[in-house]
């Protein structure tokens, strides 16, 4: 949990830190000429790099909550993937109303279970 919140915190300041690049087709032709093109490197590509990365691994599939059984690491990072990409940020407390459990007990399971798994898969485990 730390390291997603951590990680999340500092990709945001490193975004908003950056000028909006203007990209009409001089500016496109200038940086052509001088060898520097704009980064097309963004949060909104990370985030889809990360969903897409969590639908498809099996074992975030296969990782479930013992006495919720319908509640799988995908499922729930999913879920905090999805509230990042149309909000920009998580409330623990929302994805538990959707759940319909108790946020602490997703914390936990999310910090025990789930995130070892999602830093191998976005390769910083």
């Amino acid at each position: 949990m730390t390291w997603f919140n951590a990680r999340l915190k500092w990709r945001i300041l490193d975004e908003s830190r950056l000028p909006a690049p203007e990209l009409s087709e001089a500016v496109l032709s200038r940086a052509a000429s001088d060898g520097v093109m704009p980064d097309p490197y963004d949060w909104e590509n990370l985030l889809e790099e990360w969903i897409s990365l969590v639908e498809r691994d099996q074992q975030l599939k296969r990782c479930r909550m013992q006495r919720q059984l319908r509640l799988s690491c995908q499922v729930l990072l999913l879920s905090i993937l999805q509230a990042l990409q149309e909000t920009g940020v998580f409330s623990w407390e929302a994805i538990a109303r959707q759940q319909g459990m108790e946020a602490d007990v997703l914390k936990r399971f999310c910090r025990r279970r789930c995130y070892a798994r999602f830093r191998e898969l976005t390769g910083e485990g």
